[in-house]
């Protein structure tokens, strides 16, 4: 989980200023801001006076690192049609996502979740319902490349 890496994160995610509403990607505006730079900000603040040797660089190392891992799993679960492990991922992505500021991959994988959730709710999961999820989690993947380049290019590794 990522804000294990940095232990007061966890502490103060709740008192996290809410995303400025410039920051929250529409459905309709393909492509839109992918970072919350006020919450990206929020968090340096918070691993830099936690006193612990967690730092921001580590933080978004291994939001990368876990990400990649779970849109890989996400991948699979699609392919082996396992739509209820593929939902908890999603969910998973879009918290992690969500804490760091990645807006835009937030609100994707929440897509996801949300069409995951719907065909497992259906009593016979329809090749429809696999396409708008394979649609939705390719979309997801596209967001998780901008969002790891736009925090690599935020927070710029120290090396």
């Amino acid at each position: 989980m990522v804000i294990a890496h940095c232990p007061s994160v966890a502490d103060h995610v709740r008192m996290a200023p809410p995303r400025s509403s410039d920051a929250i990607p529409s459905s309709s505006v393909p492509g839109g801001p992918s970072l919350d730079l006020e919450r990206l900000t929020f968090l340096t603040e918070i691993c830099a006076g936690s006193g612990s040797p967690a730092t921001i660089e580590g933080l978004v190392d291994a939001f990368v690192e876990d990400g990649h891992f779970r849109v890989v799993r996400m991948e699979w679960s699609l392919r082996a049609r396992d739509l209820g492990t593929l939902a908890d991922l999603a969910h998973e992505l879009k918290g992690s996502s969500d804490t760091i500021g990645a807006v835009a991959l937030a609100e994707a994988a929440g897509h996801v979740q949300r069409q995951a959730r719907v065909a497992l709710g259906r009593s016979a999961v329809e090749a429809s319902d696999v396409e708008d999820v394979r649609r939705l989690l390719g979309v997801t993947t596209t967001e998780f490349r901008r969002a790891e380049t736009a925090l690599r290019a935020a927070v710029p590794a120290r090396r």
